[in-house]
């Protein structure tokens, strides 16, 4: 989901939860209106930080096998969190 028209016409439709493939803050806010989990999808410690303090229920480091093991990147990233 990448864009909150969309997501509330998928909320008002009964979806009990959202997922976006990137940092989408105006989704984050429409689910978190209506009380719809959403798990965003962010590559950076900035996007992940972001998306931790817009609300997001889940944080999905796409792509994560890639950070995490070419740049180690998940552990430093996840323990100030």
């Amino acid at each position: 989901m990448t864009h909150a028209d969309m997501c509330a016409e998928v909320i008002d439709a009964g979806c009990v939860f959202v997922v976006t493939p990137v940092f989408v803050p105006a989704v984050i806010d429409a689910c978190n209106l209506k009380g719809v989990y959403v798990v965003a999808g962010a590559l950076t410690p900035t996007e992940i930080f972001m998306a931790c303090e817009a609300g997001a229920d889940v944080i999905n480091v796409f792509p994560a096998k890639v950070m995490c093991r070419k740049f180690r990147l998940c552990r430093p990233v996840a323990s100030p969190l």
